[in-house]
């Protein structure tokens, strides 16, 4: 709903483009860089096979390939790495900025950093950095 409410508010600038097609995974190639983002990735470890089926051209034309997801609204490492590789592909899962509301207090999942993470990358040479910002209490 907030990407249809900013498409509105951006109607008239040229300049501003916003996807608002609901499909659960979005894919963008940048460069050499083929970046899927979706709320809530559930097959995490078959990323690179989801990938290369629904976007084969962009796998095609990409090297460096990445997933972002954050339906954890948590910061999540295998072993003691901010992020995975699985066959060639970084999953990522990022943090959220939401506070907790009734459904997370009553669920449990309380507790978690609130924070944004921004991602750089080189339209040549793929990631080259990040950037964590959190929320003060």
């Amino acid at each position: 709903m907030l990407a249809k409410a900013i498409k509105q508010y951006f109607k008239d600038d040229p300049r501003i483009v916003i996807d608002d097609n609901e499909i659960s995974r979005k894919y963008y190639h940048w460069g050499k860089n083929l970046l899927c983002f979706s709320h809530r990735f559930t097959k995490l470890d078959k990323a690179p096979v989801i990938m290369a089926t629904e976007a084969p051209r962009m796998w095609a034309d990409s090297i460096t390939r990445e997933v972002m997801t954050g339906h954890l609204h948590t910061q999540r490492a295998r072993e003691h790495y901010s992020y995975y590789e699985t066959a060639g592909v970084v999953v990522r899962i990022l943090p959220s900025l939401s506070a907790t509301d009734r459904w997370h207090f009553d669920s449990g999942f309380i507790g978690s950093a609130r924070a944004a993470e921004s991602h750089l990358y080189s339209f040549e040479e793929g990631y080259i950095g990040s950037h964590l910002s959190k929320v003060r209490n």
